[in-house]
Parts: structure tokens; sequence; C-alpha cells
């Protein structure tokens, strides 16, 4: 996040991959969520982390979640892997 003052400013890209067994592709979510965050409330978000809430409809043959989370600023990304039973 950029810091300004009293402010930190940025964008976090939210990626949803639902997968079958095989690994082929059977739908996808993304989304930008652009963050505007007081000094307060980023120190709050160190310790307590950030929560993004995203609803999806499993589709039929459903294996496994990938989400990947991505500053597109610094092209950091964290990912995990959610097999489904």
């Amino acid at each position: 996040l950029e810091q300004k003052p009293n402010l930190r400013a940025g964008a976090v890209d939210l990626y949803i991959v639902q997968q079958d067994a095989a690994g082929a592709v059977l739908d996808r979510y993304r989304n930008r969520y652009n963050l505007q965050l007081t000094d307060q409330l980023y120190a709050e978000y160190l310790k307590t982390g950030v929560f993004f809430r995203v609803a999806l409809t499993p589709k039929a043959g459903l294996a496994t979640l990938r989400v990947l989370a991505a500053d597109p600023q610094s092209a950091k990304i964290g990912t995990l892997i959610i097999p489904v039973q």
C-alpha cells in the first residue's frame, strides 16, 4: 500500500477458480478491491487481518478451489488451494 498523509491506499486483486478433479476450469471469479485505510485501521488490520467475502455457487464436478490474492502495484501474490469433498 502506498503511504500518504494519514492514509494508506492501494488495491488487492482477488481471483477464485473452481476446478474439477482433472484440473479443468469450471468457473472463475475476479474482483479488485480498492483500499483506503487510515493509519488506525491499517494498524488494526495488521493484527487481525483483512477479510473479503465472496458467495460462490459450486459448479457440478467441483474438486478444488484455488484462491489468489495479488497486489497489482508490487506484483506480490499469495495463493491457497482448497480441496473440496
